[in-house]
């Protein structure tokens, strides 16, 4: 009896690994946030992004997994039950977004009805941690508080988008996503400063018998892993992007004699393309117009931008007008 009660609370070590782990996602999150800043809406066009989604998902899985843990040891039943329909939502809700990064459209049509579904549990989890023993703690009082706010604002915005979806642009949505992302990303802290607390109030180590040493070292493996991961892919899709923002000085020579231009839809979503006019153009006279698009891809090897140069000076030489636009 004793040893299942031991196995039931929540040690130091356990403290310490969810500390570990939530702190890790806010890191993750940040990292995330500033990336976003840097290219826009081409992060999710990266290579890296599918693994960086993947990881720092599990990541976050992992430090939600220890606040349930937490629930279950103190018997808050209500907030561990919500909870646990919360996980399960957001599992579904990553499946989704990780098959959309991997290009598989066919689940576009499950993106609605997930996220209406995640932003009503998340509210459901908030009530659960106001009207309930969980208000107790002072930190976790503020973060059901934010939690519900938070989940008002989604269900409210997810709500207008799927009425009037055709007037939304993906730069407003963009914003909307990286506005609630960010508070989302930030509310983990308020769980760290509750567990540190809570982690003060425990007996010293030595007083502590019959820890589970397996259990610490396998977390510790884990922690180790989850580390290295988030370090390894936060750093290539921050590399993808810093090679985004470096523009070689003859593809800058060719892009200053294009136009810029911008084409806004009746929905108003923008499309920035640029014009470059053949020689010796005539105003009144008509020309062959060639469009083309700029792929991320081609634009990293210097050989393909190369030959590129040489065809759209040769094209502009037979009075061909040339559009290419920016996706």
């Amino acid at each position: 009896m004793g040893t299942a009660k031991h196995e039931n609370t929540m040690n130091r070590d356990s403290y310490l690994f969810a500390n570990f782990f939530l702190g890790l996602s806010v890191a993750c999150g940040l990292w995330q946030v500033a990336v976003h800043f840097l290219i826009g809406l081409q992060i999710y066009s990266q290579s890296s992004a599918p693994n960086w989604y993947l990881v720092t998902s599990l990541v976050s899985l992992i430090g939600f997994l220890f606040c349930l843990k937490y629930y279950h040891a103190k018997e808050y039943s209500i907030a561990f039950w919500t909870g646990v329909l919360a996980t399960v939502v957001n599992i579904a809700m990553v499946s989704v977004g990780y098959a959309l990064l991997l290009h598989f459209r066919e689940f576009e049509k499950y993106r609605p009805l997930v996220l209406t579904v995640f932003s009503g549990t998340s509210f459901a989890y908030a009530l659960a941690l106001i009207f309930s023993k969980v208000s107790q703690r002072f930190w976790l009082k503020i973060a059901s508080i934010w939690g519900l706010i938070l989940a008002v604002i989604l269900m409210a915005t997810y709500s207008l988008i799927l009425l009037y979806l055709e007037r939304w642009s993906n730069e407003v949505l963009d914003k909307i996503n990286q506005g609630a992302f960010l508070a989302s990303t930030l509310l983990p802290v308020l769980y760290i400063l509750n567990f540190r607390e809570e982690a003060k109030a425990l007996p010293p180590r030595e007083a502590i018998k019959n820890t589970n040493q397996f259990s610490s070292g396998f977390m510790s493996l884990v922690s180790l892993a989850a580390f290295g991961a988030t370090l390894f892919f936060g750093f290539r899709l921050a590399l993808q992007g810093y090679v985004l923002t470096q523009v070689p000085g003859n593809v800058q020579l060719l892009a200053n004699q294009f136009e810029a231009r911008t084409y806004v839809s009746r929905q108003g979503e923008k499309l920035h393309y640029r014009l470059l006019k053949p020689f010796g153009c005539d105003p009144s006279q008509r020309h062959s117009r060639l469009d083309g698009l700029a792929f991320c891809e081609e634009t990293r090897l210097a050989g393909s931008r190369s030959l590129r140069i040489m065809q759209i000076q040769s094209q502009r030489e037979q009075m061909v007008e040339i559009v290419v636009s920016c996706v």
